[in-house]
């Protein structure tokens, strides 16, 4: 038995061209993107938020700022974990926070604890010295 491919359609008839703002009318914003792991995302005090749980970290954070328990809050912190000099990755950190006394905290809100997370958590707490002494990793379930 041997294949026999079929030769293409070519008189068919070409799908019309629609204009590009009536496209993402009726079919981008219906097609909705989700999460792949359910997080929902979030929007507090103007600022859209990975999820729920990042966003409720978001306003304590905010809370104690307003308090004065907090000077800073960075968001979305970008650590270069190097290693001998070589760069092995960047781990970006949901706030790095400095409180009234000057201790610095890394808080990483996590719902679902990942592989490459735990990996990546282990060398930030290995490096965390170098980077930032006297720093702590603070992670909110």
């Amino acid at each position: 038995m041997t294949f026999k491919p079929q030769p293409k359609d070519k008189w068919k008839e070409l799908p019309q061209a629609i204009p590009v703002t009536e496209y993402r009318e009726n079919y981008l914003n219906k097609a909705g993107k989700k999460n792949k792991y359910g997080a929902k995302k979030q929007q507090y005090n103007g600022v859209k938020y990975d999820s729920n749980l990042e966003a409720k970290v978001a306003e304590d954070l905010d809370y104690q700022l307003k308090v004065g328990d907090l000077v800073e809050i960075k968001r979305q912190y970008k650590v270069p974990l190097m290693v001998n000099g070589v760069l092995i990755c960047n781990w970006y950190c949901d706030f790095r926070v400095v409180d009234k006394h000057g201790q610095v905290k890394y808080v990483e809100a996590k719902g679902l604890e990942l592989p490459v997370w735990k990996l990546k958590k282990k060398l930030f707490l290995a490096l965390l010295q170098q980077i930032d002494p006297g720093a702590v990793l603070e992670v909110v379930k």
